[in-house]
């Protein structure tokens, strides 16, 4: 399990490294600002509807984790800024945090909202 976290861990931050060399090659290329034809483009507009529909939901997710209102406040300032790279940082974030026998899906939830599983003996009786 263990093993799995740490290339998990290792592959998100790959992921970072290799999305931010494409956005700077991109600046590099074309100011973001310079972008104004792709406005008319009915696709960009589906698109980027589309990519920030989701950055609201993963939001959503954000909301529920973090309960100090300045944190949220900057998650969403980074999510709406950065898009898919404040997403990653966010996972990361609760990749480290996880403790260390614990289940993956133990990232989705709230220390005070994770199910508790009481495991009962049952003893059978032949008949």
């Amino acid at each position: 399990m263990r093993r799995f976290l740490l290339s998990t861990i290792l592959s998100l931050n790959v992921a970072l490294v290799l999305f931010s060399l494409l956005i700077v090659r991109a600046t590099q290329e074309r100011s973001v600002f310079d972008n104004g034809h792709l406005i008319k483009d009915v696709w960009f507009q589906v698109t980027l509807v589309d990519a920030y529909l989701g950055f609201g939901l993963f939001y959503l997710w954000v909301i529920y984790k973090e309960k100090s209102p300045a944190t949220r406040l900057l998650w969403f300032v980074l999510i709406m800024c950065l898009g898919n790279v404040a997403t990653i940082l966010f996972l990361l974030i609760q990749f480290v945090r996880l403790p260390e026998h614990s289940p993956l899906s133990h990232i989705l939830f709230v220390a005070e909202d994770l199910p508790t599983h009481r495991v009962t003996e049952t003893h059978s009786t032949p008949n």
